[in-house]
């Protein structure tokens, strides 16, 4: 029996020094400061204007029956591809006249846009120097209509952070336009709304 015991007390010593070495290697640690995450910026920017027209009268679709009524930009000043929409918030509209009022919509590119007094910078479109039709004859009453948004920009092509994009817009008077509406004035907000474009909706 005390050799039992003394075998016991000889494994119990081993093991005691066996599990002492193995907790004797060598360590050591350093620490990579300094790292963070940070979010960017959704900026939207906007220029140009105010869209004015004067006098208009009724005439026809054709040719030359649009008037201009101004020039404006849009630029992406912030760290995201963007979209980005457009709508109307009137304040004035005397007689219901936006339900004679066409609206056509023009995106200008390079030296066309430059010829207009928009920045020499306006570089988003289908290429250097066009002038490109984004709609035509629609009607500016629909666009006032609450929760109405035109898209303003290429599905295509990312509105990349530092592109800018500028328009024309025309407008002109449907020949329907009774006498009522003589004397008449339409005032309105055009309201820019942007997101990112990865965003599959609008909303936060």
């Amino acid at each position: 029996m005390r050799r039992i015991v003394t075998s016991l007390l000889i494994i119990s010593a081993v093991s005691v020094l066996v599990i002492g070495a193995t907790q004797a290697w060598f360590t050591d640690q350093k620490v990579l400061g300094a790292n963070e995450v940070t979010t960017g910026d959704l900026e939207v920017r906007v220029g140009g204007g105010p869209l004015t027209v004067s006098n208009i009268e009724p005439k026809p679709e054709e040719e030359g029956s649009y008037v201009s009524a101004g020039v404006f930009w849009v630029r992406n000043v912030g760290d995201y591809d963007m979209k980005w929409r457009g709508k109307l918030n009137v304040t004035q509209n005397d007689h219901n006249v936006s339900n004679y009022l066409k609206v056509r919509a023009v995106m200008l590119t390079g030296t066309v846009a430059s010829n207009k007094g928009l920045p020499s910078d306006c570089d988003y479109g289908p290429g250097p120097d066009t002038s490109t039709v984004l709609w035509s004859g629609t009607s500016l009453n629909d666009l006032t209509v609450d929760n109405t948004w035109i898209l303003m920009d290429d599905p295509i092509y990312a509105f990349a952070p530092g592109y800018r994009a500028c328009y024309e817009i025309l407008v002109r008077m449907d020949p329907t336009a009774p006498n009522s509406v003589q004397n008449s004035v339409l005032k309105a907000n055009l309201v820019i709304d942007a997101t990112q474009r990865a965003n599959p909706g609008w909303s936060q």
